[in-house]
C-alpha cells in the first residue's frame, strides 16, 4: 500500500492568539512548503485538511487534495491540535499525519513509516520533564474527581505526535473521543479558559490533551505502538541516519533561514512560488 501523508492547518488559533497573524503565517509557509516538497520526493500521496482561509493561503502548494474540513470547528482556539484531531478523524485508517515542521528527507523512510502488526505509529516517546510536570499540576487541579484523572496514573507517559498514524479503528476512535471529551470538559470551565488566556506563551494545553491520552489507551487495551525514533541518547543520531527532522520548541523560527536555504536547494521552483505568495499575502486577502 502506498504511503498516504496528511497535513492539517487550522487558522483560527493563529488569528485569535497572535497580534500579527499574517507574519506568523508567512513564516510557517516556508516550513510547510519544505515539508510538502520532501513528501512529494517520497512519491507519497499528501493531502491537506484546512479551513476556508487556509485553502486560500496554501492552495499554491502541490497537495494531491485540499479539504476545507476544518472550517466549522467550534473548539476553543487554545487547543490548537483540534484541527489535527479532526483531520485524523476524517482520514482513512493507515494515513499518517505529519506536522508542518516535519521533514522526511530520505527515500528509505518509505520502508520505515509502516505499521506491520502495530496498532499505532508515532514519532517517539517523550521524557516527562519539568514542562510536562507543570502542565500536569494545573490539569490535576482542573479535573477534580473526573474520570480524566486516570491519565496521570503511574506510569505517566507521553508520545511526541509530530508523526502519528493509526492501524486500529477502535484505538483511533477512542483517542479522538477522549481528546474531544477532555477538551470539552476544560473549555466549559471559565477558570480554565481564563488561565489559558493569560498564559498563551507558557501554557500549551495540548501537551496533555494530545500527547498523554494516547499512551494510557494503548496500555489499557494492551496494544502495540511503533516508535519511529528511540527516546534515548541515540535519538538525534537515528533521526539523522534515517533522514527525519522535526523542528521542535518555541525557537522554531530561529531555523527559518536554514529552512529557506534548504527549500531553494531541493526545490527551486517551489521556493520562488512560495516567495511570490508570501510577498502578496496581506489582510486584504481575507477581506
Amino acid at each position: 500500500m502506498s504511503l498516504r501523508l496528511c497535513h492539517s492547518i487550522w487558522t483560527k488559533p493563529v488569528f485569535q492568539l497572535h497580534s500579527n497573524p499574517i507574519e506568523i503565517l508567512k513564516m510557517n509557509m516556508w516550513f510547510i512548503s519544505l515539508s510538502v516538497s520532501y513528501a512529494r520526493k517520497l512519491n507519497a500521496t499528501i493531502v491537506l485538511h484546512t479551513d476556508d482561509i487556509g485553502k486560500r493561503i496554501f492552495e499554491y502548494l502541490p497537495y494531491d487534495e485540499i479539504y476545507t474540513s476544518l472550517t466549522d470547528i467550534e473548539t476553543s482556539e487554545y487547543f490548537w491540535a483540534a484541527g489535527k484531531i479532526k483531520a485524523q478523524f476524517l482520514e482513512p485508517l493507515g494515513s499518517v499525519h505529519i506536522d508542518g515542521d516535519v521533514f522526511l528527507k530520505k527515500e528509505g523512510l518509505n520502508n520505515l513509516i509502516v505499521f506491520g502488526e502495530n496498532d499505532v505509529l508515532v514519532q517517539s516517546e517523550e521524557s516527562i520533564n519539568e514542562v510536562y510536570l507543570s502542565h500536569i499540576e494545573m490539569y490535576r487541579r482542573w479535573l477534580g474527581k473526573s474520570k480524566f484523572q486516570q491519565i496521570f496514573t503511574p506510569p505517566i507517559k507521553a508520545y511526541n505526535c509530530g508523526l502519528i498514524g493509526f492501524n486500529n479503528e477502535v484505538l483511533k476512535d477512542n483517542y479522538i473521543k477522549n481528546y474531544n471529551q477532555l477538551v470539552g470538559f476544560c473549555s466549559a470551565n471559565k477558570n480554565v479558559v481564563k488561565y489559558m488566556a493569560g498564559h498563551t506563551s507558557t501554557f500549551i494545553p495540548d501537551i496533555i490533551a494530545e500527547q498523554m491520552t494516547l499512551p494510557k489507551l494503548v496500555k489499557e487495551a494492551d496494544l502495540k505502538v511503533k516508535f519511529l525514533l528511540p527516546n534515548d541518547e541515540n535519538m538525534q543520531y537515528e533521526a539523522i541516519k534515517i533522514g527525519y527532522t522535526h523542528v521542535l520548541g518555541g525557537n522554531k523560527f530561529a531555523h527559518l533561514d536554514k529552512v529557506k536555504e534548504r527549500l531553494l536547494e531541493v526545490d527551486k521552483e517551489l521556493f520562488y512560488k512560495t516567495k511570490a505568495h508570501i510577498d502578496t499575502l496581506s489582510w486584504s486577502k481575507f477581506g
